[in-house]
């Protein structure tokens, strides 16, 4: 049996901060590969900010 691919996307403790205002406080992401995944908010709410502060 073949080994399980790693995730196409994975963070964990996620943080983010501008200034004193922390606007990402731990947030864990795990995506399998081949998996449609979206990332749902109102505005303001930090999808693009959570984006931008993944490893790629």
């Amino acid at each position: 049996m073949a080994a399980p691919a790693p995730p196409a996307i994975a963070a964990t403790g996620l943080r983010k901060s501008f200034g004193d205002n922390v606007v990402l406080d731990g947030i864990d992401l795990t995506v399998a590969p081949g998996t449609i995944f979206a990332l749902l908010g109102p505005n303001g709410a930090g999808k693009t900010t959570t984006c931008r502060s993944c490893p790629h």
